[in-house]
C-alpha cells in the first residue's frame, strides 16, 4: 500500500474527530467580562512601563554627572580651552570620547565652553575642530536651562542635526533622535560654565515601548508635556504635535485611566498613564481596539480553539510517529550515502521494506556493488598496466651499454689476465639479476643503490678518467622501502644525453637524505643539460602524459619512474627536473618515508 495513502487515511481519521467535536461546543464567558479583564491587565502593563521608560531617561541624565569628578575637565570648563589649548584640548577630547562610548546608543554630543564660548561635537566616534558659537543660546531648550534654572531638559524626538554646524552628518544617515541637555555650573557658585548635550537613538526607547503594545490591533503613544509625539506605534506620527486629537483632549480632562472611544479612524478603549517626577507630564497612552479586544471573547471560538489546540496536539504526535517510521529508512539510506561519498562503497542494510523506501534501497544497493564492480575492474586493468609497464623497464638492458661492457671485460680479459675480471663480471650480473627479478616490485633503498653502483661501477671502467661518481646515503635510510628501478633509470639518461655529447670529464652525484618526513633523492651531473623549451616538454610529458614531439621514446625511463612514484604514493610522491647552475641536468625525487608494504601490513595486523 503506497505511503501516501496510509498517511492521508491517518491525518483524516485524526483530524475528523476535533472538527467534529469543536462544531457542538458552547461557550461560558461573556463580552464584558472579558473586556473588564483586557483593560485590567493593560492598566499593569501601562503601570510598570511609564517607571522602565522614566528610569531609563533618568540613566541618561546621569551620565554627565561624571564630568563633575573629573578634576581636570572642570578645570577646562572654568578657564577656557584657550587658557592652555594643547592640554585642554586634549581633555575635552578624552572626557567626551569617554561620554560616547558609556551607551551604544548615544548617537551625538555636543560640549559648550562659555568661558571663550568655544564648542565641540563627537559623532560616529570622532571629534571635531574647536568652534566658535556667536550666541550660547543655539536653541531654545538652552534658554530654557537658564530660564528655568533645570539640571536637564528633555527634547522630544527629533532628526538629529549638527549643532553649530560641526558634525558632519551625511543625509543619508539622518535618524530619530531623543536630545538631552543639561546645564553645567560650577559646584560651589552655581555659575554656569556650559551646556552639554546627549543624542540618544530612539531605538532604546523603541525597545522598552514596544514590550508595551501588541502590533495588531493596538496602537502606542509616548507623549511629551507638549502633546509632542515622543514614539508611537505610527512612526509617521513621531516627533509631531498631536494637539488636535479629541481623544487626547479628553485624557487631559479626565482622571479615570480608561474609557471607551469610537469615532471614524478607531473604536476600542484608551488606557494611559502619566510618567513619574521628574518627568510628570508626559504620559503614555495606549489604544485597544474592538477587534483585539474582543478577539478571544467569543466563548464558542475559545473553546472551539482549546478543543482544536487539543486534537491538533493529539495529530501533531500521531503524525511524528508516522514520520518517524518513515523518515527511519531514508536516515539509513543518507548514512550509507555518506559512506559512499567518503569511499566505503558498502551497504549495511538488508531490507528497508516492501514499499517505495523498500523499492529505493534496493536499487541503491545494486547500484553501490555495480559500482565496485567496475572499480575493481578499472584498479585490475590499471595494476595490470602498470607492471606491464615495469617489466618492459625491467627487461629493458642497452644492447650497446651490454655490448661494451662485455667489450672491455673481455679486453681486459686479454691483456691482462687479472682477477678483476671478477669483479667486472660480478656487477654486471649483480644488474642482469635485479633488472631481471619481476618478483619484487617494492625493494630496501640498500638493493636499489647497490643496483646504481653496480651500473656505475661498469661505466667507470669503461670510461676511466673520463667519468667520476658518488653516492651519499645515510645508513638510518638503507631500510626504507622504495620503488624499484628509480635511481638507474635516471642515472642512465645522463649516459645516453649528456656524457657522450660532452668533451668534459663526466661527473654524476647521487645524494640521499632526510627531509622532514620525506625521502629525498638528488641525482645531478656535469653534461649538457636542455634547453628551457625541451624542459617544459619534458614537464608535460611527465605530469600530463603528453608525448614529445621529438624522440618519444629517450625520456621513458624518466616517465616511468613518475608514473610508479604517482602510483604508489598519489600527490605525497614528487619528481622534479631542471638544468644544474653551472651546467648539467638534476633530477629531485621526493617520497614519503615510511616503508612500503611494512607500513600496509603492520595496519592489517593492527
Amino acid at each position: 500500500m503506497s505511503i501516501k495513502y496510509k498517511l492521508t487515511i491517518f491525518l483524516l481519521i485524526v483530524t475528523l474527530i476535533p472538527g467534529l467535536t469543536a462544531i457542538v461546543t458552547t461557550y461560558f464567558y461573556t463580552k464584558e467580562k472579558v473586556k473588564d479583564h483586557f483593560i485590567e491587565e493593560n492598566v499593569k502593563v501601562i503601570s510598570q512601563g511609564k517607571y522602565d521608560i522614566r528610569d531609563y531617561f533618568l540613566s541618561i541624565t546621569e551620565i554627565p554627572l561624571s564630568l563633575y569628578a573629573n578634576r581636570k575637565f572642570m578645570n577646562v570648563m572654568e578657564q577656557g580651552i584657550s587658557n592652555d589649548i594643547d592640554i585642554a584640548q586634549e581633555e575635552v577630547k578624552r572626557s567626551l570620547l569617554n561620554l560616547y562610548f558609556t551607551r551604544k546608543e548615544i548617537e551625538q554630543i555636543y560640549l559648550y565652553v562659555d568661558k571663550g564660548q568655544d564648542a565641540y561635537t563627537v559623532y560616529n566616534t570622532k571629534v571635531s575642530s574647536r568652534g566658535k558659537v556667536e550666541n550660547k543660546l543655539l536653541n531654545d531648550y538652552f534658554e530654557k536651562l537658564i530660564n528655568e534654572r533645570s539640571y536637564f531638559i528633555l527634547e522630544p524626538t527629533h532628526d538629529i542635526y549638527s549643532y553649530n554646524n560641526q558634525s558632519d552628518i551625511p543625509r543619508t544617515n539622518v535618524k530619530p533622535v531623543v536630545s538631552f541637555h543639561h546645564a553645567l555650573n560650577e559646584v560651589t557658585s552655581g555659575k554656569l560654565l556650559g551646556f552639554i548635550s546627549i543624542d540618544i537613538d530612539i531605538a532604546a526607547v523603541k525597545t522598552i515601548s514596544d514590550r508595551l503594545y501588541f502590533s495588531e490591533g493596538e496602537q502606542f503613544y509616548l507623549i511629551s508635556g507638549n502633546n509632542e509625539v515622543v514614539y508611537s506605534s505610527d512612526s509617521d506620527l513621531i516627533g509631531t504635535f498631536i494637539d488636535d486629537r479629541p481623544w487626547l483632549q479628553q485624557i487631559r480632562q479626565q482622571n479615570e485611566m480608561s474609557f471607551e472611544w469610537k469615532d471614524d479612524s478607531f473604536g476600542g478603549v484608551f488606557v494611559y498613564d502619566q510618567l513619574p517626577a521628574p518627568f510628570e507630564k508626559w504620559m503614555i497612552v495606549k489604544g485597544i481596539s474592538n477587534e483585539r479586544m474582543y478577539s478571544g471573547a467569543q466563548s464558542i471560538a475559545r473553546m472551539n480553539i482549546y478543543i482544536l489546540l487539543f486534537f491538533f496536539l493529539l495529530s501533531a504526535f500521531a503524525t511524528l510517529l508516522v514520520a518517524i517510521k518513515l523518515i527511519s529508512p531514508i536516515k539509513i539510506l543518507i548514512e550509507n550515502m555518506k559512506k559512499v561519498e567518503k569511499g566505503r562503497l558498502e551497504v549495511d542494510f538488508q531490507s528497508l521494506g516492501k514499499d517505495e523506501f523498500g523499492q529505493l534501497g534496493y536499487h541503491f544497493k545494486s547500484m553501490v556493488n555495480q559500482i565496485n564492480e567496475l572499480i575493481v575492474r578499472k584498479y585490475r586493468l590499471e595494476i595490470e598496466n602498470k607492471s606491464n609497464q615495469i617489466r618492459v623497464l625491467q627487461s629493458q638492458i642497452n644492447p650497446h651499454f651490454l655490448y661494451n661492457s662485455l667489450q672491455s671485460i673481455g679486453t681486459i680479459a686479454l691483456r691482462n689476465k687479472v682477477p678483476e675480471i671478477y669483479t667486472l663480471i660480478t656487477s654486471l650480473s649483480s644488474i642482469m639479476r635485479y633488472s631481471m627479478n619481476i618478483d619484487e616490485d617494492v625493494v630496501p633503498l640498500t638493493k636499489e643503490v647497490n643496483h646504481v653502483n653496480a651500473y656505475l661501477s661498469l661505466q667507470k671502467q669503461r670510461f676511466q678518467e673520463r667519468l667520476f661518481y658518488s653516492i651519499t646515503v645515510d645508513d638510518e635510510l638503507k631500510k626504507i622501502m622504495v620503488p624499484k628501478m628509480i635511481l638507474q633509470p635516471v642515472v642512465e639518461n645522463y649516459f645516453k644525453h649528456g656524457f657522450e655529447m660532452s668533451n668534459l670529464t663526466g661527473k654524476i652525484d647521487i645524494q640521499i637524505l632526510k627531509e622532514k618526513e620525506r625521502l629525498t633523492i638528488l641525482i645531478e651531473d656535469n653534461g649538457l643539460g636542455v634547453t628551457e623549451e625541451r624542459l617544459k616538454e619534458i614537464e608535460l610529458m611527465l605530469t600530463k602524459g603528453i608525448k614529445l614531439a621529438k624522440a618519444e621514446t629517450t625520456s621513458i625511463g624518466l616517465q616511468n619512474v613518475y608514473e610508479r612514484l604517482e602510483l604508489y604514493y598519489g600527490e605525497k610522491g614528487l619528481m622534479k627536473v631542471g638544468n644544474r647552475e653551472g651546467g648539467g641536468f638534476k633530477v629531485t625525487l621526493a617520497i614519503p618515508l615510511y616503508r612500503i608494504g611494512v607500513e600496509e601490513d603492520e595496519s592489517n595486523n593492527r
